[in-house]
Formats: structure tokens, C-alpha cells, sequence
């Protein structure tokens, strides 16, 4: 009896469920993995990537298609007076500074203002949000995954201030955001319409990141307009002031990052500069594995050997060449 006798033929279903893993076969291999991009100008930052990282920079990422503020200069201050601190106490270590979305842009924000006299030695950024009006325009977008994010992340915000609700309400509390108003006014010389007392009740109704910062973010902290809020929190423009080593990690399919986000020409010009791009990884997700992932993630495994990376330069050549690693 021969073998083809044994053989049954597919059936219906059988035969859809192997074309159905055939064509994500080839959709992960043609479309997922794919090298990262390395932006950065050719300099000790790049050398410092491609030698230190070779396998996160060179070798492929992969990661499923699905990867799943508050006053930022106020914020910035605060994290000075950390990192003045922890400085203070470990005067002679390598003292890195990571932060992943929000954290990522106050990182990079305190690298801008505070140049030659920042007291970080070196900094990765996950997933920062370059430019948070460009965001903002791009989580109000009504078609796609974008507005359910955009709802999620907005309730989570409106929640914390749900919980604290007696604070939001107090009458100190509106007045300290009318007077950083005014005095933001006196400072610039600029007076414009704009709201100056937080209406709760309004801020409890934002189902929209816009329109939470409208009602909450920029009258709380003194801005004059949303605008000016999303303006003062920007890195366009500003990366030109970094003097320390800043490597960002982002991905091409961040919906808080737009294609046009990442100022790709002031990472090219500054030699302190140096940007990871995947073809995947959402914001803040970098999920890699084919159909079970497990951590650690790419993101995770990268700012370990971000660290590792810089341990092994500063051990060989001092933490002091970091500050000149632009030069």
C-alpha cells in the first residue's frame, strides 16, 4: 500500500489556517524584520553605538505590528535639584539618566538648558514625544487605533486628578495658577486671552489629550495658551544647546511620534547626538518574539547595554571623556 494512500486531502479550514501562518510568515519577514536605523553623525557617538551595540544597531528587530503633562520646565527644575543630589553623593561615578515617554522628554529638556553645566554624564531617551503639539494632532486623528489611546491615556490623567478632586477644587489652588499667569505676563510682556482658573468640572470631561491640557496643563503651571504650553515643551530647536551624550530609541509606528517628529537634521548637525529608529515598537511597547514574547523587550535590553556600554568606556578612559565624547 502505497504512502499517498494514507494521505487525507485538507480540509477547508486546515487549508485557510496554512495559508492564513504562510502569510504572516512572509509579512514578518518582509515587513517586521527589518534593521533599525542609526541617525546620528559620524563622530565618538556613533562609533560609540555601533562598536558598544553592534547587536541592537546592526542585527535585526523584531516585534509584532500590535505594540502596545503636566508643567515640563516645572518638572525639569525638579530634576535638577535630583540630579544635583545624587551628583553631590557620588561625586566621581558615571551618572546616566534614562527616561521612557514623558520622562524621556524631561531628560532631554534638562540636557537643552543645562548644556556644559548639566550634571548628567550620559542619557538615553525611550520614546520621548519631540514635539507634543505634532502628538496631540496625531492622537486626535478619528480613524485608527490613535483615538482609543488617545482616550485611554486621557482618562488615566483625569483619573489621578479624580483622586485628589479636593485639591483641584481648592481655592489656593486657583489661585497659584492665576498668579503664575500674571506673572508669566509681567515676565514676557505679553498679555492674550487665555483661561487662567482651572473649571474642574471641565477638566473631568476631557476625553482628549488636547483638550486636557487646555483646561488643565497649561492654565495650571501659568502658560499663556496650549500653544505656548506645547511650544515650551518642544525639543525642536533645541537639541543644538545638548553637551552631553543623548541617544533617543524610538520607533517609525510611535503614534506619539508623527514620521516628521523626529528633528532627524539637529541629531545629523550635533555631534553629542545619536538616534536608534526600529521599524516597530509602538510607544514605549519595542515587543520583540514570534508569537509568545517574553522579557526583557528590546527596550529593555537596550538601555542595559546602553549602560553596560558606557561602564566599559568610562572604566577604560575615565568618566570625564564622556564630556568631551562630542568633541
Amino acid at each position: 500500500m502505497g504512502v499517498a494512500q494514507h494521505l487525507k486531502a485538507p480540509t477547508k479550514g486546515e487549508l485557510l489556517l496554512c495559508l492564513a501562518c504562510s502569510a504572516y510568515v512572509v509579512y514578518y519577514v518582509l515587513v517586521v524584520v527589518r534593521k533599525p536605523r542609526v541617525v546620528c553623525r559620524t563622530g565618538h557617538v556613533r562609533r560609540f553605538l555601533c562598536v558598544q551595540m553592534e547587536g541592537f544597531v546592526k542585527g535585526y528587530f523584531r516585534t509584532p505590528v500590535w505594540c502596545i503633562g503636566a508643567n515640563l520646565q516645572r518638572l525639569v527644575g525638579c530634576l535638577y535639584h535630583v540630579v544635583k543630589k545624587v551628583r553631590q553623593r557620588y561625586p566621581h561615578e558615571c551618572l546616566l539618566g534614562v527616561g521612557v515617554s514623558l520622562g524621556g522628554l524631561l531628560v532631554s529638556l534638562y540636557l537643552c538648558q543645562r548644556g556644559r553645566q548639566a550634571q548628567l554624564d550620559a542619557a538615553l531617551a525611550v520614546s520621548p514625544p519631540f514635539q507634543p503639539a505634532m502628538a496631540a494632532r496625531a492622537l486626535a486623528n478619528p480613524w485608527g487605533f490613535n483615538r482609543l489611546l488617545n482616550a485611554c491615556i486621557t482618562r488615566g490623567l483625569v483619573g489621578r486628578l479624580r483622586d485628589n478632586e479636593d485639591v483641584v477644587r481648592a481655592s489656593y489652588f486657583q489661585f497659584f495658577s492665576t498668579f503664575l499667569f500674571f506673572m508669566r505676563v509681567i515676565i514676557t510682556h505679553n498679555m492674550v486671552s487665555a483661561q487662567r482658573v482651572i473649571r474642574a468640572d471641565d477638566v473631568f470631561r476631557c476625553w482628549t489629550l488636547a483638550s486636557f491640557d487646555r483646561h488643565y496643563a497649561a492654565p495650571a503651571f501659568g502658560f499663556q495658551s496650549v500653544q505656548d504650553f506645547y511650544e515650551n515643551c518642544s525639543l525642536k530647536g533645541k537639541l543644538c544647546m545638548v553637551q552631553r551624550p543623548l541617544v533617543f530609541l524610538v520607533s517609525e509606528d510611535d503614534s506619539l511620534n508623527p514620521e516628521t517628529a523626529l528633528p532627524e537634521d539637529e541629531v545629523l548637525k550635533s555631534p553629542w547626538l545619536g538616534a536608534v529608529v526600529t521599524p516597530r515598537g509602538g510607544h514605549m511597547g519595542f515587543v520583540d518574539g514570534w508569537l509568545l514574547p517574553r522579557q526583557p523587550f528590546y527596550a529593555e535590553r537596550f538601555v542595559v547595554a546602553f549602560a553596560v556600554g558606557l561602564r566599559k568606556v568610562c572604566k577604560a578612559r575615565g568618566v570625564r571623556v564622556l564630556h568631551t565624547l562630542g568633541n
